[in-house]
């Protein structure tokens, strides 16, 4: 069943089970909780989003910093991106 796993061949596969064999399984439910680095600003979810198109962390705070300042107060998350891309293309 590991072996399945996209990039886990035979040999990772067999070693993941061999470290894993002895430890606890826990009893209790799953719960998946929200990042604590959530964005909830409209800034911090336009830098999110340039990161998820592989932006870097820094290029993407500096261009959303610029795009926000030339914008009003009012902006959306969509609008910081999209100016925030064209601050890129500079």
């Amino acid at each position: 069943m590991v072996a399945r796993a996209n990039g886990v061949g035979p040999r990772l596969a067999a070693r993941i089970v061999a470290e894993l064999k002895d430890k606890p399984i826990g009893d209790g439910p799953i719960t998946l909780a929200a990042p604590s680095h959530a964005p909830t600003s409209p800034s911090g979810e336009a830098v999110a989003a340039l990161m998820g198109l592989g932006v870097a962390e820094a290029a993407a705070r500096r261009a959303v910093d610029q795009a926000s300042a030339r914008a009003d107060d009012t902006v959306d998350v969509a609008h910081l991106v999209r100016a925030a891309l064209k601050e890129l293309g500079r």
